[in-house]
């Protein structure tokens, strides 16, 4: 059944060897006991609108949308999504699927990052927020604390990508209008 294979052509016809790790695999392959399904699957927590304040975990590690698709935002309040304490390796990405978030002044959403798993703001987010207008967004170098999705400028796909590095948070945001997102 397994054949002894030790050198393979490559696609300019020149031939290679083949290591014990290659072999190995085509044996399985051969066995039929090397299966491939699916893929990675990432967790997606979806906020939806005219929620209260959130407070992420690390269990919500993956994807967060805000917002929902079609619908325009906080047509009524906006809400704030509080950070963990920053840990090594927690990560989130979060994206706006709304069209749009209302014109009001309090129909923002905001994301703080603190410092004890509570609402007490702390100056830990440090990164780049990249624009599609004419401003190109911003490197932001000094600590900030909170990142706004600005109302009646965020449209679908802004984003704010964070990752901790244990003592900060690193923002990696896009967006599309000029302003849609802050950090300050």
């Amino acid at each position: 059944m397994a054949n002894n294979i030790k050198q393979v052509s490559n696609v300019n016809g020149s031939t290679m060897n083949l290591g014990d790790i290659e072999k190995a695999a085509i044996r399985g392959v051969e066995q039929g006991t090397n299966h491939f399904s699916g893929g990675y699957r990432q967790n997606v927590t979806a906020l939806g609108d005219g929620i209260d304040d959130r407070q992420l975990t690390e269990a919500d590690c993956g994807y967060i949308t805000i917002g929902v698709v079609g619908t325009e935002t906080a047509a009524s309040k906006g809400y704030n999504i509080d950070l963990p304490t920053p840990a090594s390796g927690l990560w989130y990405k979060i994206v706006f699927v709304g069209p749009s978030i209302a014109n009001n002044s309090n129909a923002a959403i905001t994301v703080t990052s603190n410092s004890d798993d509570s609402s007490t703001a702390a100056n830990l987010i440090v990164g780049q927020i990249a624009g599609q207008g004419d401003d190109d967004g911003a490197n932001v170098v000094a600590v900030a604390d909170l990142i706004t999705f600005v109302h009646a400028k965020a449209t679908a796909g802004d984003y704010v990508e964070l990752f901790s590095d244990g003592t900060n948070w690193i923002v990696d945001a896009q967006y599309d209008a000029d302003g849609a997102i802050t950090l300050a």
